[in-house]
């Protein structure tokens, strides 16, 4: 924070003598540290935030399509185009998929084991984008009677959350929160024949490992976040106040994700099992 701090962090990244810096976040922050950064070109959105720092600003901003297709409007301007199929990709080492072996092995879930992934969390400021833990746990129930095996996925912050999950679940879901890294998870994730979660990484690199998601969206807009996925089923309630991008509810309900029930999610999984049977 500061834009002292800023020009510190830019006089480090001088060093490195870049020529060319691609900023798709185009905010004044990160037009400002593409500046401070000295290269020879630096390539963003022609936005209105201080877009003026960058040598060669994008025009033609358009901010409500999906993230990749807008983010292909600056790599179109490198000579970079996009493809007919955007589609994300990952690729776990093989040291990855031994240790997710070594991980489902150390809760008795074996290669024929039936997976369901549910990230627990978004991001620490975002917790409007969480799906209600009292809802996951009753989804962790339900698949528990169809012998449907549970795992959840979070970050070190998400601990005490998984905690509570345990204590007020009647089944038993597998706990990994916080026992992997991004490759890992990817590895983990491949593993999963349906991954739940809301506006958050995980769900972009379930993408990319071409699993099934359903995916929450509430104070966001899946138009714009919602990833490019090869099976993708998006639960959105469209109400008067969303998408607000308010990392606080302003009306104090949280009926955006809280009207998302656990039993309607449940049908998605069975139809999204089914279909992959």
């Amino acid at each position: 924070r500061g834009i002292f701090k800023l020009f510190r962090l830019g006089k480090k990244l001088r060093r490195y003598n870049f020529d060319k810096i691609v900023d798709f976040q185009s905010n004044r922050k990160s037009h400002m540290l593409s500046a401070f950064s000295f290269p020879r070109e630096s390539y963003g959105f022609d936005n209105g935030k201080w877009s003026f720092l960058l040598t060669s600003p994008v025009k033609g901003y358009q901010p409500n399509i999906p993230a990749v297709t807008q983010q292909f409007q600056i790599l179109e301007k490198l000579g970079i185009s996009s493809q007919e199929s955007q589609h994300l990709e990952l690729w776990p080492y093989e040291k990855d998929k031994v240790y997710v072996k070594n991980l489902l092995e150390s809760e008795w879930i074996g290669p024929t084991s039936k997976i369901v992934g549910i990230n627990i969390a978004a991001s620490e400021k975002w917790k409007t984008k969480n799906w209600p833990i009292e809802h996951i746990a009753r989804v962790c129930d339900l698949l528990a009677v169809k012998h449907i095996r549970v795992i959840i996925t979070g970050m070190n912050k998400d601990r005490a959350l998984a905690n509570h999950l345990l204590s007020i679940a009647r089944s038993k879901p597998a706990i990994f929160v916080g026992k992997t890294d991004v490759l890992q998870l990817a590895a983990l994730i491949k593993r999963c024949k349906v991954f739940l979660s809301p506006d958050s990484a995980p769900l972009h690199i379930a993408a990319a490992m071409q699993v099934p998601v359903i995916a929450f969206f509430g104070p966001t807009s899946s138009t714009r976040h919602a990833p490019p996925a090869k099976k993708i089923v998006v639960l959105e309630r469209k109400l008067t106040c969303s998408p607000c991008y308010s990392p606080r509810c302003k009306i104090l309900t949280h009926a955006c994700m809280k009207d998302i029930t656990p039993e309607e999610v449940v049908k998605q999984i069975e139809l999204l099992l089914k279909e992959n049977s």
